[in-house]
């Protein structure tokens, strides 16, 4: 199924996963990290990262060996991470500076667990879900209720999917990964919309 929405194509895929189809190249960049570093971000930062931290560290019955955050931007939640898991990967597209402690990455490496806070729906091949090399993943995503109209996450060529629940639960068993847990944790910080929830927060296995 397609729909246009403020002059932009969309289509719905055999997931229900929603898919900007005319989606333009989005310029990520040092500016862009930097965007994250100003104060009304950093001062919850550190709040959901925690909360981030613990939610995934629930499901290990000892801290994992090792994280690789892909979309790390600036290091925040890795930087959480520190002194309680041995060896952090950071990947992002964008060039920054990690502390020397976070080993950043150009490639999928293993690594105990995966997370994509905020990263997934910015990504435009998904594919390389089928063969991460870890056997868990944590996802942060916009909760799409199927409506772009005043959504603040609404954001052309920027953000290219938008899922609801059962469609990134849908995409992930496509490619082998069975869900644990799903809610909507996050949003002790991010506040649901208009008595929704607003960030949708997963945990996936194979």
């Amino acid at each position: 199924m397609e729909f246009e929405f403020e002059g932009r194509l969309y289509r719905r895929d055999e997931f229900g996963v929603i898919n900007q189809v005319d989606k333009k190249p989005f310029k990520y960049d040092s500016s862009y990290i930097n965007i994250y570093n100003q104060q009304k971000y950093t001062q919850t930062a550190k709040v959901l990262n925690n909360i981030r931290l613990n939610y995934l560290m629930s499901y290990f019955f000892s801290p994992p060996e090792s994280l690789l955050d892909v979309g790390c931007g600036n290091g925040s939640f890795l930087q959480a991470c520190i002194g309680k898991i041995n060896t952090l990967y950071g990947f992002d597209v964008v060039n920054t500076m990690l502390p020397d402690s976070i080993i950043k990455v150009y490639e999928f490496v293993e690594a105990s667990v995966y997370t994509f806070w905020d990263s997934l729906e910015h990504i435009w091949d998904i594919s390389f879900l089928e063969n991460l090399p870890t056997r868990m993943v944590a996802v942060s995503v916009p909760w799409y209720y199927g409506e772009f109209k005043n959504w603040r996450h609404y954001k052309p060529d920027e953000h290219i999917r938008y899922f609801t629940l059962d469609a990134l639960t849908n995409m992930f068993e496509h490619y082998g990964w069975t869900l644990l847990n799903y809610g909507d944790v996050e949003d002790v910080v991010r506040e649901p919309i208009n008595g929704n929830p607003n960030i949708l927060t997963a945990i996936f296995r194979k």
